[in-house]
């Protein structure tokens, strides 16, 4: 990772390692000599190392995190810090691979939110894009990820890497209400997991509350509830590598060396280039998987020559890499858009995969909402949110939509504007305003269902729709898109001031939850 271990604590990781092959505890005696031989930091990170190789995970808990990415993570770090007994678990070993190294700029809001923005000074592969307050990060996945890990441990949470969860097991809940219109299902309530590792160690684990955060995998959706639906018109492939050499992004500018993302001249799909702390370019294609399997065939191409090959088709990223050489192994993986009918249900919530976490169990615990109101404003919150990202996508074609979010996603700052481009864009969005928020429920409703069954069987069935209907989709395309930019300068007040009957998030420290809004 970026803040290597320090040297001291290598060699005295590579003993405790050792010595705890045959010890299930290690005696308290080994922390007076690395008291001695380590500073502070030194200690933290071994002590960790430690009790995560040597202890058990534990029979019962409250609750039980599956899957330790941002999320996941993140969510352990909430409840522990809300003095919730949780248990976090990854079925990898950390650090691990993995792709996804470009973080938002709302994600500096979540990570203050653990008091772990501190610590991004030692840790050297975040990279400042812009201005203070204005900027994001470019990670090392597996670092930044290892980075979140440690931190639910520190902040209280009993964290256990390499333990695959296999099985959950649940028990009747009958209760009315769990159904998909509110976005919530009702497989029972879950109560315990079997968990394995791959040197054939088993076990169960008890829990009071469960949360999925498993990503891709999805155990909850995929094994269980068997409710994931796939994008038809949005199935892509992504192919991706480093460089090292490659020219920095916009030399002398506000925004030098930031992410850059570029449309492919086919419109076939778009080229990311993100810069890393030790000096690599991740450069990867994500492209519609017909397309490209077809003209792979055609071309009968290496998946390197053919990668290179199609990089062609983003100038501005080709000539930034007209000196640069490859460093990794190609790398390839289904970027496949998809949704499902219902994140929550009586006593677990299905987080991660692009999907932030809520207040989670925190408002049922407390008695600030029952389970069902609940469950019901996690499971609205996240399909809200799928919703949003699709309607724009599906009202004005991939480009469009790319050009709409592409200054987001770089963090592009206004700094650079003429006195006359900032009017102009003062004017666009007083347009963009009086264009986006008369359409009423009653269309919007009907809208949305109408897009997300297109979706969900062929982007074709959307070219059926009235000039009224594209209208409409497109004035909510436009309410969406112009939500999505103010609430990302607005930070965690756009999050804590949404409303979904009649509650709203809490993100004070000691009384994370849900708590009642007046009409």
């Amino acid at each position: 990772m970026a803040t290597d271990e320090p040297d001291d604590a290598a060699y005295l990781v590579s003993i405790v390692d050792a010595l705890a092959v045959g010890l299930h505890y290690l005696p308290n005696l080994i922390f007076l000599p690395l008291a001695v031989a380590c500073n502070v930091d030194t200690l933290d990170f071994v002590f960790l190392h430690i009790i995560t190789i040597t202890m058990s995970l534990p029979s019962q808990t409250s609750v039980l995190v599956v899957g330790a990415g941002p999320a996941g993570s993140f969510a352990a770090c909430v409840l522990a810090r809300e003095g919730v007994d949780v248990v976090l678990v990854d079925a990898e070993k950390f650090p691990r691979y993995h792709v996804g190294e470009s973080m938002l700029a709302a994600m500096r809001f979540l990570l203050r939110l653990i008091d772990i923005t501190e610590k991004r000074e030692a840790f050297t592969d975040f990279t400042k894009a812009l201005g203070p307050g204005g900027h994001s990060w470019n990670v090392v996945r597996s670092e930044s990820d290892d980075l979140l890990f440690p931190h639910a441990a520190r902040s209280g949470a009993k964290t256990f890497d390499g333990r695959k969860v296999d099985a959950i097991h649940f028990e009747p809940y009958p209760h009315d209400g769990f159904d998909e219109p509110t976005h919530l299902a009702n497989p029972g309530r879950p109560v315990s997991a079997d968990w394995s590792c791959k040197d054939g160690t088993k076990g169960n684990i008890m829990f009071d509350y469960l949360v999925d955060a498993s990503g891709r995998n999805g155990i909850v959706s995929t094994k269980y509830l068997k409710n994931r639906r796939f994008n038809e018109g949005l199935k892509n492939i992504a192919n991706w590598t480093y460089w090292k050499g490659a020219k920095r992004f916009n030399v002398g500018q506000p925004n030098e060396n930031s992410p850059f993302f570029e449309t492919l001249d086919d419109a076939s799909g778009w080229v990311w280039a993100i810069p890393l702390h030790n000096g690599t370019l991740s450069v990867g294609i994500v492209a519609r998987q017909d397309l490209f399997v077809t003209k792979k065939k055609q071309l009968g191409l290496t998946p390197q020559e053919f990668y290179c090959e199609y990089l062609k088709l983003a100038p501005q990223i080709s000539a930034m890499l007209s000196d640069a050489e490859i460093v990794s192994d190609m790398k390839q993986a289904s970027d496949w858009s998809y949704s499902a009918s219902a994140y929550a249900g009586p006593y677990f919530r299905i987080i991660g995969d692009r999907r932030l976490c809520r207040p989670l169990f925190l408002a049922s615990r407390r008695g600030q909402a029952d389970e069902r109101a609940a469950a019901k404003w996690h499971g609205t919150k996240v399909a809200e949110n799928y919703t949003r990202l699709l309607l724009i996508v599906m009202a004005d074609g991939f480009d469009a939509a790319f050009k709409a979010i592409q200054s987001v996603i770089q963090g592009v700052a206004d700094t650079h504007l003429t006195d006359e481009q900032v009017q102009q864009r003062a004017v666009e969005s007083v347009d963009f305003a009086l264009n986006s928020f008369d359409v009423t429920p009653e269309q919007e409703k009907a809208m949305v269902d109408k897009v997300i069954r297109a979706a969900q069987a062929a982007p074709e069935t959307l070219q059926k729709m009235t000039p009224e209907e594209v209208d409409i989709l497109k004035r909510m395309s436009h309410r969406v898109l112009h939500r999505n930019t103010t609430q990302e300068n607005r930070g965690l007040a756009a999050f804590t001031g949404q409303v979904i009957d009649g509650l709203a998030a809490n993100l004070e420290r000691g009384d994370v939850g849900l708590i009642k809004v007046q009409a």
